[in-house]
């Protein structure tokens, strides 16, 4: 992503006669190199064969520059700026706010000088020096000269010009820009660029899908650039160009639509019947595709997908005539299906347990690779205790990666006390459909992950319905088959 922000800025020329010093590279600092006292600079020049009035010369010049103090050497780095009087043209920026300083000496140009170490006779003219010294110092780009003295009236402001500043970001970097020269600057915060829309979890700027409805490009590759005027408080108004913004939905309504228009093209390019199985995989597939819709926990809804076409559609017939083919996402009848009721305050044994008519299980083992969330792992234990705390293993993938310490310690605490056997496996490794396995004979595939229970301190809450279908071995999908095969080997 780069943000270049520019606005206009002024350029003020005065005209003055006064005292400056220019940060030159001075060759005493390189001649005092190792060096600590008189002594041993004295030794050094004998060496070079210098005349006792030269060094005499040199060592008055250290004094009065302050370098040279009891015969030691002191403040080398601090103690060589060439302080010249004479009479200058100074430039200098304006701008009315803080970015990224308020006045700043720009460039310097000697009109005619006289090199002098010390002008103690020159008056200050305290406006000036207020506006073009005291202001600046406190910025550190300019290290080319400091003004030091002025002449009480001796200048004039001759002129003014306009400039641009340009702000660019890029590289997680904030830069500025003034004719073409940059310097490093304070950062900005994004969110104060994108109006308190940036999300810094996914790096991405949050947006409504209405604003980008329109437009296939954006919606697609979920970048933008565009061109702006903005206002930043404390910085002020700005036009601003924006180059492959990171984008990801606002809201899970927004995340939804975004994801049935992408549906919705899948669908028409196939022109052809589409099982429901067959669209609750491209359903999946898109999430395993596009992380930023992902992040919203979409639950597949025929209906909803249905409804986007309409019945004017011949895509809502191709699809209604997909189920009527294939009533079963398997084209198999289930042997027994569970249904457990969306229910606030549940008790899970009496409540949910119960439904499966089953043995209490000595072998537990969950097929979901959306275990990877504390509230996911919260569910988990619960199941485990009202199943009378089988052993257990869960095939999932690695917990999200934005999760904050405290979840994931008290996560690494539910896996250690209940003894969990967690293998994790890359997204595209593990079937799409949910599955539970009791004692590796009773298979059953459910429509929801762990997160459907709520779990908030003692209170127990089934947020949705949730059916599990039981199947027989030879029944389901050979990944899966597979996969267990594995597992029990291993």
């Amino acid at each position: 992503m780069r943000i270049e922000l520019s606005k206009s800025i002024i350029v003020k020329t005065y005209e003055f006669v006064g005292e400056v010093n220019f940060f030159e590279e001075s060759p005493y600092i390189k001649l005092l190199e190792g060096i600590a006292t008189q002594d041993e600079l004295e030794e050094k020049l004998r060496g070079e064969e210098l005349s006792n009035s030269a060094i005499n010369n040199i060592i008055q010049k250290l004094k009065a520059l302050g370098v040279l103090e009891d015969r030691d050497i002191i403040n080398v780095k601090d103690g060589f700026p060439e302080r010249e009087y004479g009479k200058y043209i100074l430039e200098m920026f304006e701008n009315d706010t803080r970015l990224p300083f308020k006045f700043k000496n720009k460039e310097i140009r000697r009109e005619s000088y006289t090199s002098k170490n010390r002008v103690d006779s020159i008056r200050k003219d305290e406006y000036l020096i207020e506006r073009i010294y005291k202001k600046s110092q406190n910025f550190s780009d300019n290290k080319e000269f400091q003004v030091i003295k002025l002449e009480a009236g001796n200048y004039i402001e001759s002129n003014e010009k306009s400039t641009d500043i340009k702000l660019h970001f890029k590289d997680d970097e904030w830069k500025y820009s003034i004719d073409k020269k940059a310097f490093s600057m304070d950062k900005i915060e994004l969110d104060d660029i994108f109006n308190g829309n940036w999300d810094s979890s996914f790096n991405a700027l949050k947006i409504e899908f209405n604003t980008i409805k329109d437009d296939e490009k954006i919606i697609k590759s979920f970048e933008a650039s565009y061109s702006n005027s903005i206002t930043i408080d404390g910085y002020g108004s700005f036009k601003g160009k924006f180059q492959n913004v990171p984008l990801i939905p606002k809201t899970k309504n927004d995340a939804q639509e975004w994801l049935l228009y992408l549906l919705k093209r899948e669908i028409e390019q196939k022109e052809r019947y589409i099982s429901k199985d067959e669209l609750h995989s491209l359903w999946l597939n898109l999430l395993d595709t596009k992380p930023q819709l992902d992040n919203f926990d979409l639950k597949f809804d025929f209906e909803i997908v249905l409804n986007r076409f309409g019945k004017d559609s011949k895509y809502y017939w191709l699809l209604q005539s997909g189920i009527d083919l294939f009533p079963f996402d398997t084209g198999l009848t289930p042997k027994d299906r569970v249904i457990i009721d969306a229910k606030n305050n549940i008790d899970l044994i009496s409540d949910f347990v119960k439904k499966f008519n089953i043995e209490m299980p000595k072998e537990l083992t969950i097929v979901d690779r959306w275990i990877v969330d504390i509230k996911q792992f919260r569910g988990l234990e619960k199941v485990i205790q009202a199943f009378g705390n089988p052993k257990v293993t869960i095939v999932t993938q690695d917990i999200r990666t934005n999760l904050n310490q405290n979840k994931k310690d008290e996560i690494s605490d539910i896996i250690e006390r209940n003894n969990i056997r967690r293998i994790t496996k890359e997204k595209n490794e593990i079937v799409h459909s949910r599955y539970w396995i009791f004692d590796n004979l009773n298979h059953y595939k459910t429509n929801n992950s762990l997160d459907v229970i709520k779990v908030d301190g003692q209170n127990i809450e089934i947020k949705e319905q949730t059916t599990f279908d039981l199947y027989d071995k030879k029944d389901l999908e050979i990944e899966l088959t597979n996969m267990l095969g594995e597992i029990n080997n291993g």
